[in-house]
């Protein structure tokens, strides 16, 4: 059985449960797409705490990745999988949240939080800026030809 927990969304009780392991794997790396638009918005640098950032680039870089008919739809998958009760069907989900943006967006990322979606991609992130920051580049090797000896 999936991990299941209660929870409350501006004042309404759902049960959500978290998603087989393909699936929110499928949905770390929706959610790491849309993400790396972020990094339209960071600059270069060698030093971590001198890197430029532009708040309105990493804004841009994600709305950009956002997309009018796939973003909507993976959010409407994302949370009738999630939420075991009450019981959501497409049509109910509309319904439920018709209007009602802020619950939805807190459902959301209390669905996000309890698969530990966010902790993985941080975590991998964080491994993958301290390599990337500990590695200096190595000076390119010369090699002779012998072509022709």
């Amino acid at each position: 059985m999936l991990d299941q927990k209660e929870i409350t969304v501006c004042g309404k009780q759902y049960v959500i449960q978290q998603l087989p392991s393909s699936r929110g794997i499928q949905v770390a790396v929706q959610i790491a797409q849309i993400a790396a638009g972020a990094a339209q918005g960071i600059g270069t640098s060698e030093n971590i705490e001198d890197m430029p950032i532009n708040i309105g680039g990493i804004i841009d870089g994600i709305v950009r990745r956002l997309d009018a008919e796939a973003t909507p739809a993976f959010i409407k998958r994302l949370v009738v999988e999630s939420v075991a009760r009450p019981e959501l069907t497409s049509e109910g989900y509309e319904a439920e949240f018709s209007g009602n943006y802020d619950a939805l967006w807190e459902l959301v990322a209390k669905i996000i939080e309890h698969n530990k979606l966010l902790d993985v991609l941080k975590k991998k992130l964080s491994e993958g800026m301290g390599q990337l920051l500990s590695e200096k580049p190595k000076p390119e090797k010369s090699t002779r030809s012998t072509k022709g000896r």
